[in-house]
């Protein structure tokens, strides 16, 4: 029989755990710790637009020139698949394509859609990735990219030193939320007993807040090495980050470190 979080940890219950992610995907974090008992509070330090330019109509009418098509992020499918949909192309323009993608939730998102990627790593950075294509001839290959506007290019960089010509194609961008600093102190005021960071975007924006670094005198849990090093360029390390980059996997392992205090 499955056991539900709840039989298995206590330790989160009644705890207020702001979370900084897109509404898009707070949810999902939000549900993992209401079922613990915890008070979730969702406040998103970025705001996800879609970007719209003559090259991404370009490359979206022109998918034939590419061999391979990663996606390093849900955000990332959500709006390619919306472009693809607008503009009434065929999905089966994408049945020649290799595809390669980072992270669970990624993985799942192309699933949802009736794909099912060549490339998953088991590590969920794009260093895992680039491992997995150093084992597949990607020379000469051409690859695209949709991404989010501002991103870490370790991948493209790597991808170009294996001799694949990259296009990265930014479709989306983040920009901070209005009123989000008002949010911020108005929950603090009352009472927070952790925040959570899912991307160095999130983190930027939060310690972007004038004076919020002061009165920040509760643990932080961050979802993956990515964001553990946004936070640290900050002067700040983490109490949390789980094995496994995933939602369900930082509320186990919130609710173990509450369990321990």
């Amino acid at each position: 029989m499955e056991e539900r979080y709840s039989e298995r940890y206590m330790g989160i219950k009644g705890k207020r755990i702001l979370i900084t992610r897109p509404l898009d995907g707070a949810e999902e974090m939000a549900d993992y710790i209401r079922k613990e008992g915890g008070d979730p509070v969702v406040v998103p330090a970025i705001e996800l637009k879609r970007i719209r330019s003559p090259e991404i109509e370009e490359t979206i009418k022109n998918l034939k020139k590419y061999d391979w098509l990663i996606f390093t992020s849900a955000n990332a499918v959500d709006f390619f698949f919306e472009i693809l949909l607008e503009k009434r192309i065929d999905i089966r323009n994408l049945a020649h394509l290799k595809i390669g993608v980072i992270g669970e939730k990624t993985y799942k998102s192309l699933n949802k859609r009736g794909i099912f990627p060549d490339v998953l790593p088991k590590k969920y950075v794009a260093e895992s990735l680039v491992e997995e294509l150093r084992k597949i001839k990607m020379k000469g290959k051409n690859v695209l990219i949709p991404r989010a506007e501002v991103a870490r290019e370790v991948l493209p960089e790597e991808l170009k030193n294996m001799g694949a010509e990259v296009h990265l194609l930014p479709i989306y961008r983040t920009v901070k939320p209005r009123g989000f600093e008002k949010r911020v102190y108005e929950e603090m005021k009352k009472g927070i007993d952790m925040v959570v960071f899912t991307s160095p975007s999130t983190v930027k924006n939060f310690m972007s807040i004038k004076g919020i670094k002061k009165i920040l005198k509760v643990p932080l849990a961050v979802i993956g090495p990515i964001t553990r090093e946004a936070l640290s360029d900050y002067g700040l390390e983490p109490s949390i980050m789980p094995r496994k980059y995933t939602a369900e996997s930082l509320v186990k392992e919130i609710s173990k470190f509450f369990n321990k205090m």
